[in-house]
Protein backbone atom coordinates (compact mmCIF):
# COMPACT_ATOMS: atom_id res chain seq x y z
CA UNK A 1 0.00 0.00 0.00
CA UNK A 2 1.40 3.49 -0.27
CA UNK A 3 1.02 6.90 0.52
CA UNK A 4 2.58 9.70 -0.40
CA UNK A 5 4.01 13.08 0.73
CA UNK A 6 1.76 15.93 -0.42
CA UNK A 7 4.72 17.62 -1.37
CA UNK A 8 5.81 15.52 -4.26
CA UNK A 9 6.97 17.14 -7.55
CA UNK A 10 7.43 15.89 -11.13
CA UNK A 11 7.68 12.22 -12.25
CA UNK A 12 7.01 10.01 -9.37
CA UNK A 13 7.54 5.90 -9.61
CA UNK A 14 5.86 3.75 -7.80
CA UNK A 15 8.32 0.88 -6.46
CA UNK A 16 7.47 -2.61 -7.78
CA UNK A 17 6.13 -4.78 -5.25
CA UNK A 18 3.35 -2.61 -4.60
CA UNK A 19 -0.40 -4.05 -4.58
CA UNK A 20 -2.21 -1.01 -3.82
CA UNK A 21 -2.29 2.89 -4.44
CA UNK A 22 -4.54 3.80 -1.07
CA UNK A 23 -7.22 6.16 -1.01
CA UNK A 24 -5.85 9.80 -0.58
CA UNK A 25 -2.66 8.37 -1.58
CA UNK A 26 -1.42 11.72 -3.51
CA UNK A 27 -4.23 14.00 -1.88
CA UNK A 28 -4.23 15.53 1.31
CA UNK A 29 -6.78 17.82 3.66
CA UNK A 30 -6.17 21.28 4.18
CA UNK A 31 -7.66 23.45 6.69
CA UNK A 32 -9.29 26.75 5.38
CA UNK A 33 -12.04 27.39 7.68
CA UNK A 34 -13.21 23.93 6.81
CA UNK A 35 -11.10 20.78 5.56
CA UNK A 36 -10.81 20.28 1.69
CA UNK A 37 -9.11 17.71 -0.17
CA UNK A 38 -5.92 18.98 -2.02
CA UNK A 39 -3.56 17.27 -4.42
CA UNK A 40 0.11 17.23 -5.30
CA UNK A 41 -0.21 19.86 -7.66
CA UNK A 42 3.26 19.67 -8.70
CA UNK A 43 2.97 16.16 -9.11
CA UNK A 44 3.20 15.60 -13.36
CA UNK A 45 3.57 12.14 -14.27
CA UNK A 46 3.02 8.50 -12.96
CA UNK A 47 4.48 5.00 -13.06
CA UNK A 48 2.69 2.12 -11.77
CA UNK A 49 4.23 -1.36 -11.72
CA UNK A 50 2.13 -4.42 -12.77
CA UNK A 51 2.17 -5.06 -9.09
CA UNK A 52 -0.20 -2.73 -8.71
CA UNK A 53 -3.88 -4.42 -8.34
CA UNK A 54 -6.03 -1.35 -6.98
CA UNK A 55 -6.06 2.48 -6.64
CA UNK A 56 -8.29 3.96 -4.18
CA UNK A 57 -10.85 6.35 -3.96
CA UNK A 58 -9.54 10.05 -4.76
CA UNK A 59 -5.71 8.55 -4.84
CA UNK A 60 -4.85 11.10 -7.14
CA UNK A 61 -7.89 13.57 -7.04
CA UNK A 62 -6.45 17.10 -7.39
CA UNK A 63 -2.98 16.38 -8.76
CA UNK A 64 -3.90 19.83 -10.97
CA UNK A 65 -0.68 18.87 -12.78
CA UNK A 66 -0.85 15.46 -13.51
CA UNK A 67 -0.85 14.67 -17.59
CA UNK A 68 0.77 11.30 -17.80
CA UNK A 69 -0.73 8.01 -16.25
CA UNK A 70 -0.10 4.40 -16.98
CA UNK A 71 -2.06 1.71 -15.61
CA UNK A 72 -0.72 -1.49 -15.97
CA UNK A 73 -3.33 -4.68 -16.63
CA UNK A 74 -2.69 -6.16 -13.23
CA UNK A 75 -5.30 -3.40 -12.26
CA UNK A 76 -8.52 -4.87 -11.00
CA UNK A 77 -10.58 -1.46 -9.45
CA UNK A 78 -9.76 2.06 -9.25
CA UNK A 79 -11.79 3.77 -6.66
CA UNK A 80 -14.31 6.44 -7.40
CA UNK A 81 -12.39 9.82 -8.08
CA UNK A 82 -9.32 8.67 -8.05
CA UNK A 83 -8.79 10.99 -11.39
CA UNK A 84 -10.80 13.99 -10.85
CA UNK A 85 -9.33 17.37 -11.17
CA UNK A 86 -6.58 16.29 -12.57
CA UNK A 87 -4.63 17.45 -15.38
CA UNK A 88 -5.11 14.43 -17.24
CA UNK A 89 -8.82 14.75 -17.04
CA UNK A 90 -9.37 18.35 -17.91
CA UNK A 91 -7.10 17.75 -21.13
CA UNK A 92 -9.69 18.04 -24.34
CA UNK A 93 -7.07 16.07 -26.15
CA UNK A 94 -7.54 12.89 -24.05
CA UNK A 95 -11.39 12.77 -23.90
CA UNK A 96 -12.56 10.56 -27.13
CA UNK A 97 -16.36 11.53 -28.68
CA UNK A 98 -16.99 13.33 -24.79
CA UNK A 99 -15.53 9.80 -22.92
CA UNK A 100 -12.56 9.38 -21.03
CA UNK A 101 -10.61 6.65 -21.61
CA UNK A 102 -7.55 5.84 -19.00
CA UNK A 103 -5.65 2.16 -20.12
CA UNK A 104 -8.50 -0.06 -20.13
CA UNK A 105 -10.60 1.62 -17.96
CA UNK A 106 -13.90 3.71 -19.08
CA UNK A 107 -13.09 6.48 -16.06
CA UNK A 108 -15.53 9.09 -17.25
CA UNK A 109 -18.30 10.60 -19.71
CA UNK A 110 -19.36 14.14 -20.36
CA UNK A 111 -23.08 15.05 -19.43
CA UNK A 112 -23.14 15.63 -23.20
CA UNK A 113 -23.13 12.17 -24.45
CA UNK A 114 -26.59 11.02 -25.95
CA UNK A 115 -28.58 7.91 -28.31
CA UNK A 116 -26.92 4.57 -27.96
CA UNK A 117 -23.15 4.73 -27.53
CA UNK A 118 -20.86 1.61 -27.83
CA UNK A 119 -17.57 1.16 -25.45
CA UNK A 120 -14.79 0.13 -27.21
CA UNK A 121 -13.38 -3.59 -26.92
CA UNK A 122 -10.76 -4.27 -24.41
CA UNK A 123 -12.38 -2.22 -22.07
CA UNK A 124 -11.86 -3.91 -19.04
CA UNK A 125 -13.70 -1.48 -15.91
CA UNK A 126 -16.85 0.92 -16.40
CA UNK A 127 -15.38 2.96 -13.58
CA UNK A 128 -16.94 5.01 -10.31
CA UNK A 129 -20.05 6.79 -12.00
CA UNK A 130 -18.71 6.67 -15.52
CA UNK A 131 -22.11 7.46 -17.10
CA UNK A 132 -23.89 9.13 -13.94
CA UNK A 133 -26.30 12.01 -15.24
CA UNK A 134 -26.03 10.92 -19.00
CA UNK A 135 -29.66 11.68 -19.39
CA UNK A 136 -29.86 11.65 -23.25
CA UNK A 137 -28.17 7.77 -23.19
CA UNK A 138 -30.81 6.11 -24.42
CA UNK A 139 -28.85 2.61 -25.17
CA UNK A 140 -25.44 1.22 -24.03
CA UNK A 141 -23.12 -2.03 -25.75
CA UNK A 142 -20.99 -3.46 -23.37
CA UNK A 143 -17.98 -5.48 -25.22
CA UNK A 144 -17.08 -9.23 -23.40
CA UNK A 145 -13.87 -7.79 -22.61
CA UNK A 146 -15.41 -5.74 -19.33
CA UNK A 147 -15.34 -7.78 -16.22
CA UNK A 148 -16.97 -4.92 -13.92
CA UNK A 149 -19.25 -2.11 -13.45
CA UNK A 150 -18.38 -0.04 -10.48
CA UNK A 151 -20.63 2.20 -8.45
CA UNK A 152 -22.91 4.62 -9.59
CA UNK A 153 -21.81 3.49 -13.13
CA UNK A 154 -25.16 4.16 -14.62
CA UNK A 155 -26.88 6.36 -12.19
CA UNK A 156 -29.69 8.55 -13.02
CA UNK A 157 -29.47 7.47 -16.64
CA UNK A 158 -33.05 8.24 -16.99
CA UNK A 159 -33.42 7.56 -21.09
CA UNK A 160 -31.58 4.27 -20.92
CA UNK A 161 -34.28 2.19 -21.87
CA UNK A 162 -32.83 -1.64 -21.84
CA UNK A 163 -28.92 -2.92 -21.49
CA UNK A 164 -27.48 -6.58 -21.97
CA UNK A 165 -24.62 -7.40 -20.00
CA UNK A 166 -22.31 -9.80 -21.13
CA UNK A 167 -20.84 -13.07 -19.38
CA UNK A 168 -17.64 -11.62 -18.59
CA UNK A 169 -18.82 -9.00 -16.12
CA UNK A 170 -18.24 -11.14 -12.43
CA UNK A 171 -19.19 -7.63 -10.58
CA UNK A 172 -21.86 -4.79 -10.27
CA UNK A 173 -21.12 -2.00 -7.76
CA UNK A 174 -23.44 -0.23 -5.89
CA UNK A 175 -26.30 2.13 -6.96
CA UNK A 176 -25.00 1.12 -10.56
CA UNK A 177 -28.23 1.77 -12.07
CA UNK A 178 -30.30 3.92 -9.33
CA UNK A 179 -32.36 6.57 -10.61
CA UNK A 180 -32.61 4.40 -14.70
CA UNK A 181 -36.57 5.79 -14.60
CA UNK A 182 -36.48 4.31 -18.17
CA UNK A 183 -35.15 1.19 -17.80
CA UNK A 184 -37.71 -1.45 -18.82
CA UNK A 185 -35.61 -4.71 -18.63
CA UNK A 186 -32.68 -6.30 -18.06
CA UNK A 187 -31.02 -9.91 -18.26
CA UNK A 188 -27.61 -10.42 -15.96
CA UNK A 189 -25.28 -13.07 -16.73
CA UNK A 190 -24.65 -16.22 -15.47
CA UNK A 191 -21.19 -14.67 -13.82
CA UNK A 192 -23.07 -12.26 -11.36
CA UNK A 193 -23.26 -13.31 -7.78
CA UNK A 194 -24.99 -10.86 -6.50
CA UNK A 195 -26.88 -8.41 -6.93
CA UNK A 196 -25.70 -5.41 -4.46
CA UNK A 197 -27.16 -2.69 -2.63
CA UNK A 198 -29.49 -0.15 -4.04
CA UNK A 199 -28.40 -1.49 -7.72
CA UNK A 200 -31.96 -0.90 -9.45
CA UNK A 201 -33.12 1.70 -6.83
CA UNK A 202 -36.07 3.68 -8.39
CA UNK A 203 -36.13 2.09 -11.44
CA UNK A 204 -39.57 3.13 -11.73
CA UNK A 205 -40.19 1.15 -15.41
CA UNK A 206 -38.31 -1.95 -14.81
CA UNK A 207 -41.15 -4.40 -15.49
CA UNK A 208 -38.86 -7.71 -15.66
CA UNK A 209 -35.91 -8.87 -14.52
CA UNK A 210 -33.76 -12.27 -15.24
CA UNK A 211 -32.26 -13.48 -12.36
CA UNK A 212 -29.56 -16.17 -13.18
CA UNK A 213 -28.62 -19.62 -10.85
CA UNK A 214 -25.17 -17.26 -9.90
CA UNK A 215 -26.76 -15.40 -7.74
CA UNK A 216 -26.85 -16.08 -3.79
CA UNK A 217 -28.21 -12.67 -2.27
CA UNK A 218 -30.00 -10.04 -2.84
CA UNK A 219 -28.22 -6.38 -1.72
CA UNK A 220 -30.05 -3.43 0.56
CA UNK A 221 -32.85 -2.12 -1.28
CA UNK A 222 -31.87 -3.52 -4.61
CA UNK A 223 -34.88 -3.11 -5.72
CA UNK A 224 -36.37 -0.32 -3.60
CA UNK A 225 -39.22 2.04 -5.00
CA UNK A 226 -39.48 -0.52 -8.81
CA UNK A 227 -43.44 0.53 -8.96
CA UNK A 228 -43.86 -1.19 -12.16
CA UNK A 229 -42.42 -4.51 -11.26
CA UNK A 230 -45.11 -7.22 -11.16
CA UNK A 231 -43.51 -10.02 -10.59
CA UNK A 232 -39.82 -11.85 -10.03
CA UNK A 233 -38.81 -15.23 -10.02
CA UNK A 234 -35.18 -15.99 -7.88
CA UNK A 235 -33.60 -19.21 -8.48
CA UNK A 236 -32.80 -21.84 -6.06
CA UNK A 237 -29.58 -19.88 -5.27
CA UNK A 238 -30.76 -17.00 -3.52
CA UNK A 239 -29.64 -17.36 0.55
CA UNK A 240 -30.94 -14.16 1.59
CA UNK A 241 -32.99 -11.44 0.96
CA UNK A 242 -31.42 -7.92 2.44
CA UNK A 243 -33.33 -4.84 3.86
CA UNK A 244 -35.57 -3.20 1.73
CA UNK A 245 -34.87 -5.07 -1.32
CA UNK A 246 -37.83 -5.27 -2.55
CA UNK A 247 -39.56 -2.24 -0.26
CA UNK A 248 -41.96 0.10 -2.19
CA UNK A 249 -42.74 -2.52 -5.23
CA UNK A 250 -45.69 -1.19 -5.43
CA UNK A 251 -47.19 -3.01 -8.56
CA UNK A 252 -45.31 -6.39 -7.45
CA UNK A 253 -48.65 -8.59 -6.84
CA UNK A 254 -46.85 -11.86 -6.17
CA UNK A 255 -43.77 -13.52 -5.33
CA UNK A 256 -42.57 -16.93 -4.92
CA UNK A 257 -38.80 -17.77 -2.37
CA UNK A 258 -37.42 -20.67 -2.98
CA UNK A 259 -36.28 -23.13 -0.65
CA UNK A 260 -32.54 -22.06 -0.09
CA UNK A 261 -33.59 -18.78 1.42
CA UNK A 262 -32.75 -18.56 5.09
CA UNK A 263 -33.58 -14.71 5.79
CA UNK A 264 -35.56 -12.40 4.95
CA UNK A 265 -34.42 -8.31 6.01
CA UNK A 266 -36.31 -5.50 7.51
CA UNK A 267 -38.64 -4.42 5.97
CA UNK A 268 -37.85 -6.55 2.50
CA UNK A 269 -41.50 -5.99 1.09
CA UNK A 270 -42.65 -2.93 3.49
CA UNK A 271 -45.15 -0.97 1.07
CA UNK A 272 -45.84 -3.52 -1.77
CA UNK A 273 -49.08 -2.63 -1.59
CA UNK A 274 -50.05 -4.51 -4.74
CA UNK A 275 -48.63 -7.85 -3.18
CA UNK A 276 -52.04 -9.95 -2.84
CA UNK A 277 -49.44 -13.33 -2.47
CA UNK A 278 -46.42 -14.54 -0.98
CA UNK A 279 -45.02 -18.18 -0.53
CA UNK A 280 -42.51 -18.61 2.11
CA UNK A 281 -40.16 -21.92 1.86
CA UNK A 282 -39.69 -24.30 5.33
CA UNK A 283 -36.22 -22.56 4.86
CA UNK A 284 -37.26 -19.30 6.79
CA UNK A 285 -37.24 -19.42 10.59
CA UNK A 286 -38.09 -15.72 11.66
CA UNK A 287 -40.08 -13.04 9.58
CA UNK A 288 -37.82 -9.90 10.26
CA UNK A 289 -39.15 -6.75 11.58
CA UNK A 290 -41.64 -4.40 9.14
CA UNK A 291 -41.20 -7.32 6.59
CA UNK A 292 -44.35 -7.03 5.11
CA UNK A 293 -45.57 -3.71 6.94
CA UNK A 294 -48.61 -2.15 4.82
CA UNK A 295 -48.85 -4.71 2.08
CA UNK A 296 -52.29 -3.49 1.85
CA UNK A 297 -53.30 -6.20 -0.60
CA UNK A 298 -52.38 -9.49 1.24
CA UNK A 299 -55.05 -10.84 2.19
CA UNK A 300 -54.10 -14.20 3.93
CA UNK A 301 -50.78 -15.34 4.50
CA UNK A 302 -49.46 -19.43 5.46
CA UNK A 303 -46.72 -19.60 7.63
CA UNK A 304 -44.42 -22.86 7.34
CA UNK A 305 -43.72 -24.62 10.14
CA UNK A 306 -39.98 -23.43 10.40
CA UNK A 307 -40.97 -20.15 11.28
CA UNK A 308 -40.01 -19.66 15.16
CA UNK A 309 -40.75 -16.13 15.94
CA UNK A 310 -42.56 -12.50 14.34
CA UNK A 311 -40.58 -9.91 14.80
CA UNK A 312 -41.76 -6.51 15.48
CA UNK A 313 -44.66 -5.23 13.64
CA UNK A 314 -43.91 -7.61 10.70
CA UNK A 315 -47.54 -7.34 8.93
CA UNK A 316 -48.38 -3.71 10.66
CA UNK A 317 -51.20 -1.51 8.18
CA UNK A 318 -52.10 -4.69 6.15
CA UNK A 319 -55.33 -3.84 6.65
CA UNK A 320 -56.55 -6.46 4.00
CA UNK A 321 -55.29 -9.16 5.89
CA UNK A 322 -58.17 -11.34 6.84
CA UNK A 323 -56.51 -14.91 7.73
CA UNK A 324 -53.09 -16.51 8.75
CA UNK A 325 -51.99 -19.85 9.19
CA UNK A 326 -49.21 -20.28 12.58
CA UNK A 327 -47.27 -23.33 13.07
CA UNK A 328 -47.03 -24.28 16.26
CA UNK A 329 -43.43 -23.92 15.81
CA UNK A 330 -43.86 -20.03 16.76
CA UNK A 331 -42.86 -19.10 20.59
CA UNK A 332 -42.78 -15.15 20.19
CA UNK A 333 -45.01 -12.82 17.77
CA UNK A 334 -43.58 -9.49 18.25
CA UNK A 335 -44.90 -5.66 19.69
CA UNK A 336 -47.15 -4.93 17.01
CA UNK A 337 -46.84 -7.30 14.75
CA UNK A 338 -49.92 -7.07 13.21
CA UNK A 339 -50.74 -3.52 14.10
CA UNK A 340 -54.16 -2.09 12.27
CA UNK A 341 -54.86 -4.97 11.14
CA UNK A 342 -58.14 -4.42 11.28
CA UNK A 343 -60.04 -6.87 8.74
CA UNK A 344 -57.84 -9.96 10.37
CA UNK A 345 -61.01 -12.13 11.29
CA UNK A 346 -59.20 -15.86 11.72
CA UNK A 347 -56.03 -17.47 12.71
CA UNK A 348 -55.60 -21.34 12.06
CA UNK A 349 -53.12 -22.63 14.96
CA UNK A 350 -51.68 -25.73 14.56
CA UNK A 351 -50.88 -26.38 17.94
CA UNK A 352 -53.00 -26.72 21.47
CA UNK A 353 -54.55 -23.84 23.17
CA UNK A 354 -51.95 -24.10 26.18
CA UNK A 355 -49.14 -24.05 23.46
CA UNK A 356 -51.40 -20.95 21.98
CA UNK A 357 -50.92 -19.20 25.99
CA UNK A 358 -47.17 -19.87 25.71
CA UNK A 359 -46.42 -17.57 22.81
CA UNK A 360 -44.79 -14.51 23.78
CA UNK A 361 -46.94 -11.89 22.24
CA UNK A 362 -45.92 -8.09 22.50
CA UNK A 363 -47.75 -4.86 23.42
CA UNK A 364 -50.69 -3.75 21.03
CA UNK A 365 -50.96 -8.08 19.96
CA UNK A 366 -54.64 -7.09 20.60
CA UNK A 367 -55.23 -7.24 16.37
CA UNK A 368 -54.37 -10.54 16.67
CA UNK A 369 -55.57 -11.29 19.95
CA UNK A 370 -59.43 -10.22 18.91
CA UNK A 371 -59.48 -12.46 16.02
CA UNK A 372 -61.50 -16.09 16.28
CA UNK A 373 -58.29 -18.43 17.33
CA UNK A 374 -58.94 -21.84 15.49
CA UNK A 375 -56.79 -24.62 17.30
CA UNK A 376 -55.52 -27.80 16.21
CA UNK A 377 -56.13 -26.39 12.20
CA UNK A 378 -54.35 -24.85 9.27
CA UNK A 379 -55.98 -22.37 6.83
CA UNK A 380 -58.67 -24.05 4.41
CA UNK A 381 -57.90 -24.09 0.97
CA UNK A 382 -59.73 -21.63 -1.18
CA UNK A 383 -60.73 -23.77 -4.74
CA UNK A 384 -59.88 -21.08 -7.19
CA UNK A 385 -62.37 -20.39 -10.00
CA UNK A 386 -60.63 -21.52 -13.44
CA UNK A 387 -59.94 -18.73 -15.65
CA UNK A 388 -61.85 -18.60 -18.57
CA UNK A 389 -59.12 -17.54 -21.30
CA UNK A 390 -60.91 -14.70 -23.97
CA UNK A 391 -61.28 -16.58 -26.92
CA UNK A 392 -60.62 -14.41 -30.34
CA UNK A 393 -60.56 -14.41 -33.77
CA UNK A 394 -57.51 -15.78 -35.52
CA UNK A 395 -54.45 -12.72 -35.36
CA UNK A 396 -52.74 -11.66 -38.23
CA UNK A 397 -50.11 -9.07 -37.13
CA UNK A 398 -49.28 -6.62 -40.12
CA UNK A 399 -46.80 -4.38 -40.50
CA UNK A 400 -46.98 -0.76 -40.98
CA UNK A 401 -43.59 0.28 -42.93
CA UNK A 402 -45.17 4.24 -42.85
CA UNK A 403 -45.03 4.55 -39.02
CA UNK A 404 -42.36 1.10 -38.88
CA UNK A 405 -44.71 -0.45 -36.25
CA UNK A 406 -46.54 -3.76 -35.79
CA UNK A 407 -50.09 -3.78 -35.48
CA UNK A 408 -52.04 -6.07 -34.10
CA UNK A 409 -55.99 -6.16 -34.30
CA UNK A 410 -57.80 -8.55 -31.61
CA UNK A 411 -61.20 -9.24 -32.17
CA UNK A 412 -63.08 -11.53 -29.17
CA UNK A 413 -65.57 -14.43 -30.65
CA UNK A 414 -67.52 -13.78 -27.57
CA UNK A 415 -68.72 -10.31 -27.84
CA UNK A 416 -70.24 -10.53 -24.38
CA UNK A 417 -67.21 -10.50 -23.19
CA UNK A 418 -65.90 -7.22 -25.30
CA UNK A 419 -65.07 -4.92 -22.41
CA UNK A 420 -61.90 -7.66 -21.39
CA UNK A 421 -59.97 -6.12 -24.30
CA UNK A 422 -59.27 -2.74 -22.05
CA UNK A 423 -57.20 -5.46 -20.55
CA UNK A 424 -55.76 -7.23 -23.32
CA UNK A 425 -51.34 -6.36 -23.71
CA UNK A 426 -48.92 -7.10 -25.96
CA UNK A 427 -45.21 -7.72 -25.59
CA UNK A 428 -42.32 -6.95 -28.17
CA UNK A 429 -39.71 -9.13 -26.68
CA UNK A 430 -36.41 -9.06 -28.63
CA UNK A 431 -33.00 -11.23 -28.74
CA UNK A 432 -29.77 -11.16 -29.41
CA UNK A 433 -28.09 -13.53 -32.00
CA UNK A 434 -27.38 -15.65 -29.63
CA UNK A 435 -30.85 -15.72 -28.30
CA UNK A 436 -30.55 -14.36 -25.42
CA UNK A 437 -33.19 -11.98 -23.86
CA UNK A 438 -32.08 -8.15 -24.50
CA UNK A 439 -35.56 -6.07 -23.79
CA UNK A 440 -38.92 -5.81 -23.99
CA UNK A 441 -41.51 -3.53 -25.08
CA UNK A 442 -45.00 -3.22 -23.66
CA UNK A 443 -47.54 -2.22 -27.34
CA UNK A 444 -49.63 1.07 -27.45
CA UNK A 445 -52.98 0.22 -26.69
CA UNK A 446 -55.85 1.66 -29.06
CA UNK A 447 -59.17 2.60 -28.41
CA UNK A 448 -61.95 -0.23 -28.24
CA UNK A 449 -64.31 -0.35 -30.86
CA UNK A 450 -67.19 -2.68 -30.42
CA UNK A 451 -65.32 -5.61 -30.11
CA UNK A 452 -61.86 -4.90 -31.62
CA UNK A 453 -59.02 -3.15 -30.87
CA UNK A 454 -55.68 -2.08 -32.26
CA UNK A 455 -52.74 -2.55 -30.50
CA UNK A 456 -49.45 -1.29 -32.09
CA UNK A 457 -45.82 -1.60 -31.11
CA UNK A 458 -42.54 -0.48 -32.01
CA UNK A 459 -40.68 -2.71 -34.39
CA UNK A 460 -37.37 -3.90 -33.58
CA UNK A 461 -34.21 -3.04 -35.06
CA UNK A 462 -33.20 -6.90 -35.26
CA UNK A 463 -35.19 -9.38 -36.76
CA UNK A 464 -35.14 -12.13 -33.59
CA UNK A 465 -38.16 -10.66 -31.52
CA UNK A 466 -41.33 -12.41 -30.49
CA UNK A 467 -44.75 -11.57 -29.65
CA UNK A 468 -46.63 -11.94 -26.85
CA UNK A 469 -50.56 -11.29 -26.30
CA UNK A 470 -51.93 -11.79 -23.23
CA UNK A 471 -55.47 -11.44 -21.76
CA UNK A 472 -56.08 -9.02 -17.92
CA UNK A 473 -55.59 -13.02 -16.65
CA UNK A 474 -51.92 -13.11 -18.32
CA UNK A 475 -53.27 -15.72 -20.30
CA UNK A 476 -51.58 -15.75 -23.66
CA UNK A 477 -54.43 -15.71 -26.39
CA UNK A 478 -52.15 -16.66 -29.54
CA UNK A 479 -49.09 -18.10 -28.06
CA UNK A 480 -45.99 -17.09 -29.15
CA UNK A 481 -45.34 -15.77 -32.89
CA UNK A 482 -41.87 -16.00 -34.00
CA UNK A 483 -41.95 -14.42 -36.95
CA UNK A 484 -43.76 -11.97 -39.20
CA UNK A 485 -44.86 -12.40 -43.02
Amino acid sequence: MIYAKWEIEGEYKIKNGTKCIADYAFCHYTFSGYFIPEGCHELTSINIPDSVTSIGYRAFYDCSALTSVNIPDSVTSIGRAAFDKTGYVNDEYNWKNNVLYIGNYLIATKKEIEGEYKIKNGTRCIADSAFVGCTGLTSISIPSSVTSIEDYAFGGCTSLTGISIPNSVISIGVHAFDGCTGLTSISLPDSVTNIGDYTFQSCSSLTSIDIPDSVTSIGDAAFVYCSSLTSISLPDSVTSISYCAFASCTGLTSISLPDSVTSIGDYAFDGCTGLTSISLPDSVTSISYYAFKSCIGLTSISLPNSVTSIDQSAFEGCTGLTSISLPDSVTSIGAMAFFNCDSLTDVYYSGTESQWEKIDIGYNGHYLLNATIHYNSIMPTPTPEPVKPLKVEPIVPKINTESNTIEIPVTVVEPERAEELNEVELYVAEYDENGRFIGLTLGTKGAVAGDTVTITADIPASDNYKLMLWDGNYVPLTGVMSKIQ
